[in-house]
């Protein structure tokens, strides 16, 4: 099956594996190359990254999507970076630094 994911520039990427894990996989890259959570802000203005909406159509919320890119995340490293993983991202978690808007 095939799905389709609008870019913040305005592209429509064809998505052949599952809708949530292409989501969850370009999250944790965008993770992976800031060293931190982007804000929501920060996801919208990258435009190679799937906009916004799709990730609160698909996790109901900006913060759902970023919780579960957190543990996909652990998930794909195993279990020895866990810790690692949970430091390096529970900041986010204490101060959510989304905006209000994030929780749409």
């Amino acid at each position: 099956m095939l799905n389709l994911i609008q870019t913040n520039g305005g592209n429509t990427i064809v998505v052949e594996k599952n809708t949530r894990d292409f989501l969850l996989d370009a999250l944790v890259k965008k993770m992976d190359e800031l060293g931190r959570v982007p804000t929501r802000e920060e996801v919208a203005q990258d435009k190679k990254m799937p906009a916004v909406n799709n990730f609160v159509y698909i996790f109901a919320s900006y913060d759902n999507a970023v919780e579960e890119a957190v543990l996909y995340k652990k998930g794909k490293e195993g279990i020895t970076p866990v810790i690692k993983v949970r430091e390096k991202y529970s900041s986010y978690f204490k101060n959510k630094i989304s905006s209000p808007s994030s929780q749409q």
